[in-house]
């Protein structure tokens, strides 16, 4: 028996985000700085994050450039590299509240 699962989480700082109308849909293109450890942050990766649709309308609504974020998708190798496509993302940010 074997067993397939295609599953990532990662988190990071949108570095940039750019969105195209591609086939009728909305296809937005978020890059992420990922740091691989906590104690060298002078390493990290960038992960190219797809997302379509209402998914990608949000993105552009609600992303900063800098804004933590948690991307949650499947993981897609392809000739041109590895890219994430989104299934959910969630801002890790707060508001700053004033009392």
């Amino acid at each position: 028996m074997t067993f397939n699962y295609n599953h990532i989480t990662i988190i990071g700082k949108a570095i940039d985000l750019t969105a195209v109308e591609f086939g009728g849909d909305l296809k937005a293109t978020l890059v992420l700085k990922v740091d691989r450890n906590e104690e060298e942050k002078n390493l990290a990766d960038n992960i190219t994050c797809i997302l379509w649709g209402q998914l990608a309308e949000n993105a552009l609504a609600k992303i900063e450039k800098d804004d933590p974020i948690l991307i949650e998708g499947s993981l897609n190798i392809t000739k041109s590299g590895a890219e994430v496509q989104t299934e959910n993302f969630q801002l890790l940010k707060t508001k700053n509240i004033h009392l």
